[in-house]
């Protein structure tokens, strides 16, 4: 499941592809203004749009990769209960990658 809101209405894109449990899975996410895609594991690319007029997204504040923690109100604002359950070896944005064991600013419950 990929997620994005630019402000006035969210996207949301769910792959028909199982995630296989116990092995490493490759998610790549494609985003331009409102539309996107998401492929799961090399399968079939699935395609969604944003909602509203925004199409913009601008970080002033901390990315949250896998949950927010309950201190930003975010998961509330976005309608989630849960974070990632699982792991994640590394994040690839705009051809710059990043280990997030290496690199994260803060991290939360691992």
């Amino acid at each position: 499941l990929f997620r994005f809101d630019c402000g006035s209405g969210a996207g949301i894109l769910r792959s028909p592809e199982p995630v296989r449990l116990g092995h490493w899975n490759t998610i790549s996410v494609y985003r331009h203004r409102w539309d996107a895609w998401l492929r799961l594991n090399n399968g079939k690319r699935v395609r969604g749009r944003s909602k509203g007029l925004f199409s913009r997204m601008t970080f002033r504040e901390p990315v949250w990769v896998g949950g927010a923690g309950n201190t930003t109100g975010l998961q509330s604002k976005l309608g989630l209960s849960d974070g990632l359950l699982g792991c994640v070896d590394f994040l690839r944005i705009n051809g710059d990658t990043y280990q997030l064991m290496k690199d994260a600013v803060a991290t939360l419950d691992i």
